[in-house]
C-alpha cells in the first residue's frame, strides 16, 4: 500500500476519522469521500501567509508563500501564524477551488461566491472560524468538517447543492447559516454539533440524514420588541434520524423554534435516533417510529 502525499492532510480527514466513522455507521458515505480526495490531490495547495501591505485580497500574490496566487481549481491552506486573518476572495464569482482547509484561529473569509469541488475544513483553532462567500458545489460529493472538539465554524453564505451530494462531518460545531437550495442530499456525521441557523428557510427538497451526532434546527426571525420567533423550514424534504446499529441513543435533532419541517416531509426516526421537539409545536406530513425515541 502506498502512504499518502502529507499535503493531503490539508484536505481531507486523517485516515483513522474516516475508518472510525465507517465502522461506527456502516455507510457508503466514506466511498464518496475518497473519491473527492483523489480528485483534490492532483490540484496544487496554496498556502495563504497574508503578506501584502496593501490588502487581503486572494488574488494578491504577496498573499500566498512563493508569492504565487492560486489559480482556478487549486487547494487553499491558511495557518496558524499568517497575518490578514480577515481577508476576501477577490476572484470572479463562482471560481471553482479544489479544498479550502483552515489550521489556525480566528479567520473571517469574505467575498464572491466560490465553486467548491472538495471540502472546506477546519483542522485546529480554538477561536472559530467564520466563512461568509455563498458556496456552490462543484462535484458529485462535497464536505464541510470540523475535525475536533473544541473547533467552530460558521458557514454563513447560501449553498447551492447543485444535484451535488453534502455531507457535514462535525467533531466540534458547524453552523450553517444560511440558505441551502437546489437539488442533492445532506448528510450529518460526526459526534458533534451541526445546527441549521440563520432568518431564511432551507429550499432544497432532497433528503436529509442524521447518522451521528446533534442536528439542531433554528431557523427563525426575530422580532421586536418582545424577541418574538419567526419560524422557517430547516428541511423541506424528508428527514431519517439514526440507524438501525444499536438500541443505544445517540443521533438526535433537536428542534429550537416551531415549523422546522415542510407539513408534507416524513421523519423516520431508526433504533439510535431522538427527535426532540423542545418544547415547540411542529407539523410533519408522516412520522415513522423504527424504534428511537421522540421527546415534546
Amino acid at each position: 500500500m502506498k502512504s499518502k502525499p502529507i499535503l493531503n492532510f490539508a484536505i481531507i480527514p486523517p485516515l483513522p476519522c474516516l475508518f472510525d466513522e465507517f465502522i461506527m455507521t456502516a455507510r457508503p458515505w466514506l466511498i464518496g469521500i475518497l473519491l473527492v480526495w483523489t480528485s483534490a490531490a492532483h490540484a496544487a495547495n496554496r498556502v495563504w501567509d497574508g503578506g501584502s501591505a496593501t490588502s487581503g485580497y486572494w488574488s494578491t500574490t504577496a498573499n500566498w508563500v512563493g508569492e504565487v496566487a492560486p489559480s482556478p481549481g487549486d487547494n487553499l491552506i491558511f495557518p496558524e501564524g499568517a497575518a490578514r486573518l480577515m481577508n476576501t476572495n477577490s476572484y470572479a464569482a463562482y471560481t471553482e477551488f479544489g479544498a479550502i482547509g483552515f489550521y489556525g484561529d480566528n479567520y473571517n473569509v469574505f467575498g464572491n461566491p466560490i465553486n467548491l469541488a472538495s471540502n472546506l475544513s477546519v483542522y485546529s483553532g480554538a477561536n472559530g472560524i467564520t466563512f461568509r462567500p455563498d458556496i456552490r458545489l462543484a462535484s458529485g460529493f462535497v464536505s464541510i468538517n470540523t475535525y475536533g472538539t473544541g473547533l467552530q465554524l460558521s458557514v454563513l453564505g447560501d449553498i447551492d447543492l447543485n444535484g451535488s451530494q453534502l455531507y457535514l462531518y462535525s467533531l466540534g460545531e458547524l453552523r450553517c447559516g444560511g440558505v441551502i437550495s437546489g437539488a442533492g442530499d445532506v448528510s450529518k456525521f460526526g459526534s458533534g454539533l451541526t445546527v441549521y441557523a440563520g432568518m431564511n428557510a432551507n429550499t432544497y427538497p432532497g433528503d436529509t440524514y442524521m447518522y451521528n451526532g446533534s442536528l439542531e434546527l433554528s431557523k427563525y426571525a426575530v422580532v421586536f420588541p418582545g424577541g418574538i420567533k419567526l419560524p422557517r423550514i430547516a428541511v423541506q424534504g424528508n428527514l431519517f434520524i439514526g440507524d438501525s446499529s444499536s438500541s443505544l441513543i445517540s443521533d438526535t435533532v433537536v428542534c429550537m423554534a416551531s415549523s422546522q419541517f415542510a407539513p408534507t416531509a416524513l421523519v423516520e426516526v431508526e433504533a439510535t435516533g431522538e427527535l426532540n421537539l423542545n418544547g415547540y409545536n411542529n407539523t410533519v406530513g408522516y412520522l415513522h417510529m423504527n424504534g428511537g425515541h421522540i421527546t415534546t
